[in-house]
């Protein structure tokens, strides 16, 4: 029995995404933009769409428990960096069907 994994990645907050959805748009705790931009990546390399769906691996009755990998990165957005501090909360969602 293969069961096929689907998982969504929701920025949590009054966020902005970068261009075609690949990044969430940082700002420090005042509320100010910081110039930088949080990704994530499925095993290291494949860059994941925010608030959309993808496949991902399956379950199995024969492999199991299964790991899935993903990384998050801060890349600069262009405009200038601004220091302090900041933070950013992210649902994952996990279907299967």
């Amino acid at each position: 029995m293969v069961v096929p994994l689907r998982i969504k990645f929701e920025p949590e907050g009054n966020t902005a995404l970068t261009s075609l959805g690949l990044g969430i748009e940082l700002k420090n705790t005042d509320g100010a933009p910081n110039g930088l931009a949080l990704k994530i990546k499925q095993n290291g390399v494949t860059p994941i769409t925010f608030n959309a769906w993808h496949d991902s691996e399956s379950l199995t009755t024969s492999l199991h428990p299964r790991n899935l990998s993903y990384s998050a990165e801060l890349v600069k957005t262009g405009t200038t960096l601004v220091p302090g501090k900041f933070s950013q909360q992210v649902t994952i969602l996990v279907t299967f069907q």
